[in-house]
């Protein structure tokens, strides 16, 4: 596994990953993606109806807690008892520097000077993966910092997945494990 970031409450709670690596949105459906990764982490066909509320997050009354994400070709899903953001994102040529200023909390544009501005995507998962977890939607990235920490949750760099940089966010992380979506 990957960094650890701001830990230290209470229980632990295990999250699965599944991961497909030959996503294409023309292509596939998330949607029947997420009931696969549902049926292997519930050992059951039958897991409820997705709610898509018009503000906050999508989820199943009475099932796991679950976000998607996909970047390139990858499409992947955290699910566990409790909830959790997942953000997955192919490095890529893009203006760090303009967007990390426009985007990023002072402490974090001055983590990226000082380590390299190739750490970008780093920090670009850890917002979303945050901004997933709370359901508040993107947007709002200059108003807290993965960097400084959190009071609420704890941010998790995992191994990265076909090149993509994965990072998972919950109150607090167990085990995590990553599974092929079959």
């Amino acid at each position: 596994m990957g960094d650890t970031y701001n830990s230290g409450f209470g229980g632990l709670v295990d999250y699965c990953v599944y991961t497909y690596a030959d996503y294409d949105d023309k292509r596939n459906n998330s949607g029947e993606l997420l009931k696969k990764a549902l049926a292997a982490y519930l050992h059951k066909e039958e897991h409820g109806d997705v709610l898509r509320p018009a503000r906050g997050k999508p989820c199943i009354p009475g099932g796991p807690d679950f976000s998607v994400s996909h970047s390139g070709r990858l499409w992947a899903v955290a699910l566990g008892g409790a909830p959790v953001g997942l953000d997955v994102q192919h490095p890529r040529k893009v203006e760090a520097k303009r967007i990390a200023r426009r985007f990023f909390t002072p402490h974090e544009y001055a983590y990226l000077e000082a380590e390299g501005f190739d750490r970008f995507f780093e920090l670009w998962t850890a917002k979303e993966s945050y901004v997933k977890f709370t359901g508040r939607g993107i947007g709002g990235f200059e108003g807290f910092s993965v960097i400084v920490g959190l009071d609420d949750a704890e941010i998790r760099q995992l191994d990265r997945i076909e090149g993509a940089y994965v990072c998972l966010c919950a109150q607090r992380i167990g085990e995590v494990i990553i599974r092929p979506l079959l």
